[in-house]
This record gives C-alpha cells, sequence and structure tokens, in this order.
C-alpha cells in the first residue's frame, strides 16, 4: 500500500517499520487494501524515520491514492452545468465532491515532487527541486487514478467544500489562504481532474 515509501527507504525497511505499526494497529476492516490508515502518523513518531522527515507526507500520499483507487464512482461534474450557474446562486450554492476527490498540502515540504519522482521508474530523482511546501490532489475521474500539484488556495477551497460551505464563502478561504489564486486556472484544473 506504500509503494514510494518503500522506494525512499528501501524494503527491508519498511517490511521492519511495518512489523513495528502492525503490532500496534489492527486492521479496523477486513480488507488488506484499505490497511495502513494510520501509518502516515505512526511514520512522523517512528524514531527511525526522523532522518527523512518528509516521509510521513510522501506515505499519505499513498495513502491517498489507495483511497482514490477505492473509492465510490460517481459521474463529474459537466463544464456546462458549472458555467451555466447564475452569480446569483454563488452565494446559495455548495459544490459537491467526487468520491474519489482527495487532497493535501505540506508547508514544509515539496510532497508532489517527491512523491512523483519516486512513484514512477522513469523519474530523475536527481534533478533539482525547490525545497517549499506543495499540495496534491488526487482524483479518479475516468478510471486511472491521477496525482497532480495543487495550490495552498485549491486546498483551502476543496476543505471549505467539504464543510458544505457556499461557492462564494470557498472561494474566499481560498484567496484567504493564497491571495493570488488564480481562480481560472483552478477551475479548469479542478474540472479536468474531475474532483
Amino acid at each position: 500500500n506504500f509503494p514510494t515509501v518503500e522506494r525512499l527507504v528501501g524494503e527491508e525497511w519498511l517490511r521492519a517499520a511495518a512489523g513495528v505499526f502492525a503490532r500496534g494497529e489492527l486492521p479496523s476492516q477486513p480488507s488488506l487494501l484499505l490497511y495502513g490508515e494510520e501509518f502516515p502518523p505512526f511514520l512522523e513518531a517512528f524514531g527511525p524515520a526522523q532522518e527523512i522527515p518528509y516521509l510521513a507526507d510522501v506515505a499519505r500520499v499513498d495513502r491517498l491514492w489507495t483511497e482514490a483507487h477505492v473509492a465510490a464512482d460517481a459521474p463529474v461534474l459537466e463544464t456546462a452545468a458549472l458555467a451555466a450557474l447564475p452569480p446569483s446562486a454563488m452565494s446559495s450554492s455548495a459544490l459537491c465532491l467526487h468520491p474519489a476527490a482527495r487532497w493535501t498540502w505540506s508547508d514544509d515540504w515539496p510532497i508532489h515532487t517527491l512523491w512523483s519522482r519516486n512513484r514512477t521508474h522513469d523519474a530523475d530523482p536527481g534533478a533539482p527541486m525547490e525545497w517549499v511546501g506543495e499540495g496534491v490532489l488526487v482524483t479518479r475521474p475516468f478510471g486511472a487514478v491521477q496525482v497532480e500539484a495543487f495550490p495552498r488556495g485549491g486546498v483551502a477551497l476543496l476543505d471549505a467544500c467539504r464543510a458544505g460551505l457556499s461557492i462564494e464563502c470557498a472561494v474566499q478561504c481560498a484567496l484567504d489562504a493564497q491571495p493570488d489564486t488564480d481562480f481560472a486556472a483552478l477551475v479548469q484544473l479542478l474540472l479536468q481532474a474531475g474532483a
């Protein structure tokens, strides 16, 4: 369930860490595919993982990938339906999130870059990287899980949508989190990703 973590630390290290985790965390569901929900927080406190401080955040992205993979199917919002919404409805309408939509933000680590470079074997792990906070958006709009870089304003917008706030309030939350949010690009990304 954590292939990117395995690539970062190796199979032997991950097996040892998973053994410690498994002794303290019994599965809450009969599906091993869903086992490990608490593994990222475990890694935050796990002594040997302190040498790789971004490991827990990368594990969160692996976990979000699994959750998106097994989430319920549902139709995605069509661009025309959103465009047909009158401006007066923005203060009273809320956006419903796709069941497979997942997202996270790391203030400290470039988690999208770290995750994507270590998830695929064709990535160049030695390429230069800017060590700044990043977010990810994980979706599965058309059968295949997609992981996209995601801005801080987008995270705030989706958090507000998940809380049931109106579109108008969600937009304000995005602006509060990231005043320079590019809403045209953000809406395009969310529609294309099927979030």
